[in-house]
């Protein structure tokens, strides 16, 4: 990986097999830079009802694998 590259990095991490009782409450809330969470997005369908997944972006590889490893 080129140095250029990891300076634009944003872990977008896709989380699965969410249990439908999940809400937008829990999904982790975009924060500090220390954090590493800089926006989540759970798609929903026509009717507005929320998917079984979503996305969290993620400042950096090292937090973004980190997540995954959880």
């Amino acid at each position: 990986m080129k140095a250029d590259e990891i300076a634009y990095f944003r872990g977008n991490v896709f989380v699965a097999n969410l249990p439908p009782e999940f809400t937008d409450d829990d999904w982790p809330k975009p924060s500090t830079p220390l954090d590493g969470v800089e926006s989540v997005d759970r798609p929903r369908s026509g009717k507005r009802q929320t998917l079984r997944y979503g996305f969290v972006d993620i400042a950096d590889r090292a937090r973004a694998n980190r997540a995954v490893a959880r």
